[in-house]
């Protein structure tokens, strides 16, 4: 008897509610819900690296600077091993023209050469010859500081020391470990670019 009245209170209190659309249809899924914002992915155990990109940055160049012996007024000796040395990349504790001893993100001048066959004064001074304090029967001067990476090549090198200094100008290489010129303005206070043929030792190298 209470099932009964139970069953028609249920019936009575659901009689003027719809139970599904018009034809019959499922209605689906409701419509009218806010969207699902989805789960961000869980973090890694462990950290990822970041990659360290290789560029131009990364590099170093050969450089000279003066020698600490005392050559003939007017002229100057450019070493390898000269003064100062703050050297990024030495080998075996010195200037390396192997891979480059100074940082291709530093600025350095670059030593401008005019070869014009000029004759070493008299002096009682050895110039040497070979790989050590040959003449160079030519003029230094210092370019502005440029930062190494900058240097796209040996042409775009000389063509800095050409435009500062003149067409007769250009960058000097590596032929030797030191060479005397005369000292045309070369800033004894910093080490110089200078271009090495035949090793990857400039800062436009690969």
């Amino acid at each position: 008897m209470r099932v009964s009245l139970l069953l028609c209170l249920c019936l009575a209190a659901c009689a003027g509610r719809p139970l599904g659309p018009p034809d019959g249809r499922d209605a689906g899924p409701p419509t009218d819900l806010p969207p699902v914002t989805p789960r961000p992915p869980d973090p890694p155990d462990f950290p990822i690296p970041t990659p360290i990109p290789t560029t131009p940055d990364d590099r170093f160049g050969v450089t000279f600077a003066t020698a600490t012996d005392a050559p003939p007024t007017g002229t100057i000796h450019m070493s390898c091993h000269g003064k100062p040395d703050d050297l990024d990349n030495p080998h075996a504790g010195t200037c390396n023209p192997y891979n480059g001893d100074t940082s291709c993100k530093k600025a350095r001048p670059i030593l401008c050469i005019h070869k014009d066959g000029s004759a070493p004064p008299p002096s009682s001074y050895d110039y040497g010859t070979g790989l050590y304090n040959g003449w160079i029967a030519g003029r230094f001067k210092s370019s502005a500081p440029v930062v190494g990476s900058h240097l796209r090549s040996r042409a775009h090198a000389d063509e800095l020391c050409a435009a500062e200094h003149g067409a007769d100008y250009e960058m000097a290489m590596f032929g030797g470990w030191s060479y005397v010129g005369y000292d045309d303005g070369v800033d004894g206070a910093q080490r110089h670019w200078v271009h090495i043929g035949d090793q990857p030792g400039n800062c436009w190298d690969p």
